[in-house]
């Protein structure tokens, strides 16, 4: 069973940096099995970031979470 979530952050540097930080950790959300499906921020402020992930189960989900580096 696979798990959706959707997340609300407040990115500081912008979504560039943001994006890098993700290219540079793929290996390890590949590793959990993680999909970035869509991510985004909000026209009106750019400092709000909107992200839907899918994990293959709760465990990768709350490997995700545990991991201070990812999170």
């Amino acid at each position: 069973m696979a798990i959706i979530v959707k997340g609300e952050i407040t990115i500081t540097k912008g979504f560039d940096t943001w994006k890098a930080m993700v290219r540079k950790n793929r290996h390890q959300m590949d590793e959990m099995g993680m999909v970035m499906l869509f991510a985004g921020v909000q026209k009106d402020d750019p400092t709000k970031l909107h992200a839907i992930m899918k994990f293959p189960d709760m465990e990768a989900f709350q490997a995700f979470g545990a991991n201070e580096k990812l999170t």
